[in-house]
């Protein structure tokens, strides 16, 4: 399907198996680059439509984008995006900020920007020594925490994340070891998306009926709240307690 401009096409049944979700957007235009201004309103109103009904979209090929282009995209899928940080003005400086404990840094014309990933890099969108970092263990990779982008305070959640790989290590495949055992090859700088509609499918009717009838209340900024803690090996749950900081705790009030 598509307009005039865009088409679309499901992402093959290799990738997104079980879980429905995913589309990929193909542009018409032969260029490599990401032009907005290109764009016609049916066609950012298809773009809005694909996501929602699949969740994940995917724009391959695309290069050399200023990254101030990711904030107008954003503005095509959440009308109401603002251009505050998630996690207010403080997190661009704020040395104990997760994100910059990870030696994440934030592009300076486009602070809303993080960069993720593992390497060292020179005269970077203006940043003059960039190092940032990801951890392999034993050959393995592991989930860092499933989460949302959202700190649970003061603002409403965005609608989207946009995420643009910039430079894709040319490495062996990971591998990325379950629970059970189970062993899974993902390719490096992989990302992994999970469906929430997916998972309540298969909920047995006692626990939807649970999760119907469940209000969950989070802490503010509930990454930092349990930043300390260790995680177990799916990312998930939280396997130690006794380490989180002195914040208000998380509640789970029955509806």
């Amino acid at each position: 399907m598509g307009s005039a401009s865009l088409t679309f096409c499901p992402v093959s049944h290799e990738i997104c198996q079980s879980s429905s979700i995913g589309a990929e957007v193909n542009f018409p235009d032969e260029t490599d680059t990401l032009n907005l201004d290109a764009l016609s309103e049916n066609d950012k109103g298809s773009l809005r439509k694909v996501l929602f009904n699949n969740q994940v979209i995917v724009i391959r090929n695309r290069m050399d984008i200023d990254p101030a282009t990711f904030l107008h995209l954003t503005e095509v899928f959440d009308t109401t995006f603002t251009y505050i940080l998630s996690a207010g003005g403080k997190s661009v400086s704020n040395c104990n900020n997760i994100i910059s404990a990870y030696r994440a840094g934030r592009i300076p014309r486009a602070p809303q920007v993080s960069i993720i990933g593992s390497g060292r890099f020179d005269d970077y969108e203006g940043i003059d020594k960039l190092e940032v970092t990801h951890l392999i263990q034993n050959g393995y990779i592991r989930p860092y925490r499933w989460h949302m982008d959202t700190p649970f305070s003061e603002r409403l959640p965005g609608e989207v994340t946009i995420l643009h790989g910039v430079q894709v290590p040319q490495m062996p495949d990971q591998k990325l070891k379950f629970p059970d055992g189970t062993e899974k090859k993902i390719a490096a700088n992989a990302m992994a998306f999970s469906s929430g509609a997916r998972a309540f499918e298969l909920l047995s009717n006692e626990e939807k009926e649970f999760a119907l009838n469940t209000t969950v209340t989070y802490a503010p900024h509930a990454y930092e709240y349990i930043r300390q803690c260790k995680a177990t090996d799916n990312g998930l749950f939280i396997s130690c307690i006794g380490r989180d900081t002195n914040r208000r705790p998380v509640r789970v009030v029955l509806g």
